[in-house]
């Protein structure tokens, strides 16, 4: 019988949100999921569907510590959007808003 992944996807992809997740693991480096949500102030729920939408696109990994919990950090390609797409954020110190950025 085949069984069926009863798994929720996104319906609307938000720049925003994925540049505000974007900005946190590039500043704050490698760490487990439930910190990065909190630090990203979203519910657990649909933040795990967006680390989803970025693992897809190679922007994140995900690798078990020695602890066996999951962490997740910036692969190279995330941390070269960072640094491009991102960049005036970064390099200038200047905070702008998110709404502001571009993820294209």
């Amino acid at each position: 019988m085949d069984q069926k992944k009863n798994r929720r996807i996104l319906k609307r992809i938000d720049r925003e949100i994925l540049d505000r997740i974007m900005v946190i693991l590039y500043e704050y480096g490698k760490d487990k999921k439930s910190i990065i949500a909190r630090k990203s102030n979203m519910g657990y729920d649909k933040f795990v569907l967006y680390l989803d939408f970025l693992e897809m696109f190679q922007f994140i990994k995900k690798e078990t510590n020695q602890d066996g919990f999951e962490m997740i950090g910036l692969t190279e390609n995330g941390i070269k959007f960072c640094k491009t797409k991102l960049n005036e954020r970064f390099v200038s110190g200047k905070k702008r808003k998110t709404s502001q950025l571009s993820f294209v």
